[in-house]
């Protein structure tokens, strides 16, 4: 799971699939009092990677410019990174600068994998396509990959035991 934080900490979390457009009016968020900021600025998005491994980040951030005259950057280890119409994939803590004023966000990824224990196929079909949406994986081993142990009583069983060492 992707998520957005400004520089006065407010969280927006991004969800596979959706495009988040910023711009200086009728953006999903406004840029305002800023006039190096264009009316449609740049986009970001959530991909989910289709070879899911739990491993590995589930998903993949993209920050596209949207032809913005003042430009769309990526701070990364203290390199800037120009974004172009075609993206820029982002990694965890990168910040993205927008126009020429202090616009910052900062980009964190957050590993969602749950494993299960005790629960029926529709429990886990419902928690399925709850993670769907936020961009987390259910499975069904458990080892050090899993972020997350879901059950639907608590009760202590050897997967319990396992999660707590």
């Amino acid at each position: 799971m992707w998520l957005l934080k400004d520089v006065k900490g407010k969280i927006k979390y991004l969800k596979p699939g959706e495009i988040l457009q910023f711009g200086r009016k009728q953006s999903d968020i406004v840029l305002a009092n800023d006039t190096s900021i264009s009316r449609i600025h740049a986009t970001i998005s959530v991909e989910l990677n289709l070879e899911l491994k739990s491993s590995e980040m589930l998903s993949t951030c993209i920050v596209k410019d949207a032809g913005s005259k003042y430009g769309t950057f990526v701070i990364r280890d203290e390199i800037l990174l120009k974004a172009s119409k075609e993206g820029v994939k982002l990694k965890p803590s990168d910040k993205i600068k927008f126009g020429l004023q202090q616009h910052i966000f900062t980009v964190e990824y957050v590993h969602l994998v749950t494993g299960t224990s005790r629960m029926i196929s529709s429990e886990k079909s419902k928690l399925k396509e709850i993670m769907n949406c936020i961009g987390g994986l259910v499975t069904d081993c458990h080892d050090d990959s899993c972020t997350y142990l879901t059950m639907s009583s608590a009760t202590s069983t050897n997967k319990v035991s396992f999660k707590e060492i």
